[in-house]
């Protein structure tokens, strides 16, 4: 026999499940509350590192601005890719990111009767069904891919802008 945890809301009261089934809905409520909640927070991790790769591509080309070519600025020119690419990942992040909770809607119009397409025809709404789950797990692969691929990037970068200017002081010193 499992163990039932109680399902504390957001307002730290208690819902148990009850023999109504007022509990059931209670907990569903808050299964969708929960998701809701961890899809905000990646989405806002997203932005951050979209805004902070902006920020850090204006701010390198701030800091080289009059300065002749020389050797201490390639590693900023590379720090200046990873932020280029980190911003496209990230954007691509959500692309995908967008793409899953389309699959995900649809799946539940196609199980709710409400897609007139597939509507009057089981085979036709289990086959849809099935599509739309292998895209919709190829979408949240490719996802997190690249919200993985935005964060090392803009990792990468800041790596490669230290190593610049560490360069450029190097060079100031002598």
């Amino acid at each position: 026999m499992g163990i039932k945890w109680p399902i504390v809301a957001a307002d730290n009261t208690v819902m148990n499940e009850t023999s109504d089934g007022k509990g059931a809905k209670a907990a569903a409520s808050m299964r969708q509350e929960i998701y809701r909640t961890i899809l905000a927070g990646q989405e806002r991790f997203a932005y951050f590192f979209l805004a902070a790769s902006g920020s850090a591509i204006a701010f390198a080309f701030i800091r080289t601005d009059g300065h002749s070519p020389a050797c201490w600025m390639l590693p900023i020119a590379v720090a200046v890719l990873c932020w280029g690419l980190s911003f496209y990942r990230g954007c691509e992040h959500l692309l995908f990111q967008r793409k899953v909770l389309l699959a995900n809607w649809k799946t539940l119009n196609i199980q709710g009767g409400m897609e007139p397409l597939t509507s009057g025809d089981p085979t036709l709404a289990a086959s849809a069904l099935e599509r739309l789950r292998e895209n919709a797990d190829k979408d949240n692969r490719e996802s997190r891919a690249y919200g993985r691929q935005q964060y090392v990037l803009f990792l990468l970068g800041a790596l490669f802008y230290g190593l610049g200017h560490v360069q450029h002081l190097c060079q100031l010193g002598r």
